[in-house]
């Protein structure tokens, strides 16, 4: 059911009302300071709420994130990213002259949208700085891949094989660990994504320990 404060009114809409005597018990007829706390109160209390139930989220969850110097392994560098110049292996310094301290930090809209953004990366051991275009965004939603645009670079094991398919067929089995696909090293999940791309329903020699 609705509910309203008993002669909150539009003075000019509800000329009715207005044409009776105010009641000592109507909101009209309270004070001005009274009225005024009770127009701000519901916004006020509504601010407050949100203000503890995200902070009591955050408490109790955490909040999750990479940091940048847990990325020992750099970053892979996807189509859009390597036609800029990053390398995969790169691992980011700064970003516009600010030391990157979470990962995120790199894949915000500020960068994705943004323009005159400035890399600093780390690639075998001298520090190359890179300029990113200013139609960023537009590049990245031509691409097959979508917003891949850098991921971080990891190690990897078998998870799992499916059963009936070639991996479980040839031995795979969890917790194996790819070595080579036809002589080129897999030693990074990017690797095998690019080896197998290349290699797209042909048959291939696998090397695991």
């Amino acid at each position: 059911f609705p509910v309203t404060i008993a002669a909150m009114i539009d003075e000019s809409l509800d000329t009715d009302a207005m044409k009776s005597e105010p009641q000592s018990w109507e909101f009209r007829s309270k004070p001005a300071w009274q009225r005024l706390m009770v127009m701000i109160g519901g916004v006020t209390v509504n601010a407050i709420m949100g203000v503890i139930i995200f902070s009591g989220i955050f408490w109790y969850y955490g909040r999750e994130y990479i940091p940048n110097s847990a990325l020992t392994n750099g970053i892979a560098a996807g189509p859009v990213a390597l036609e800029l110049g990053f390398q995969s292996g790169d691992q980011i310094v700064s970003l516009n002259g600010k030391q990157v301290e979470r990962f995120e930090e790199v894949m915000s809209m500020d960068v994705l949208l943004g323009q005159n953004n400035r890399f600093q990366v780390l690639r075998n051991g001298v520090l190359t700085e890179l300029a990113m275009p200013s139609d960023m965004a537009g590049r990245l939603l031509e691409t097959e891949d979508g917003l891949a645009f850098l991921a971080p670079r990891y190690r990897f094991r078998l998870s799992e094989t499916i059963a009936g398919m070639p991996a479980q067929a040839a031995g795979l089995k969890q917790g194996d660990s790819i070595l080579t696909i036809d002589g080129e090293p897999v030693q990074f999940f990017d690797q095998l994504t690019s080896v197998l791309k290349a290699r797209k329903a042909k048959t291939v020699t696998v090397e695991w320990m």
